[in-house]
């Protein structure tokens, strides 16, 4: 492939530009970054991601893009404290990734950072388990 033929592998849209070559390229589509775009933009690139490729991730998505999208994707999984909503593929394979990601919290302020780590590791096809709250005030608390 000649590096000008990569163009019809970017869909332009008047907000956004996506990366159709990704799955290819990266091992998976692209994500969503919702924070900063509508709920209407939002619902537009992750439908070109879903006729793609069967599935899509996004992030940062407030109660709009989260409603938005469950309506538009009603398998779509939607993450209230992660912020995320991710359509699996059907059928969904098995993790890949080697191991297991472990997301660990000190505290409860840090859990809404860490879901949307662990559903993004999770869309990448990784392992994925959570040991929370395990506290800054002594090591005796991280595995009791």
């Amino acid at each position: 492939m000649k590096f000008e033929d990569l163009g019809r592998f970017i869909e332009r849209l008047p907000f956004a530009s996506i990366d159709h070559l990704r799955p290819l390229t990266q091992g998976h589509p692209e994500v969503v970054f919702s924070l900063g775009k509508t709920p209407e933009q939002v619902v537009a690139i992750a439908e070109r991601l879903e006729a793609a490729g069967g599935t899509f991730l996004a992030t940062r998505a407030e109660a709009e893009h989260r409603s938005a999208l469950r309506a538009r994707f009603p398998r779509a999984e939607a993450n209230e404290l992660g912020r995320t909503v991710y359509l699996p593929p059907d059928p969904e394979p098995p993790p890949t990734g080697r191991g297991t990601m472990l997301m660990v919290t000190a505290g409860t302020a840090d859990l809404p950072i860490a879901e949307e780590a662990a559903v993004t590791a999770w869309a990448l096809s990784n392992r994925v388990e959570r040991l929370t709250d395990v506290g800054v005030a002594g090591s005796h608390r991280i595995l009791v």
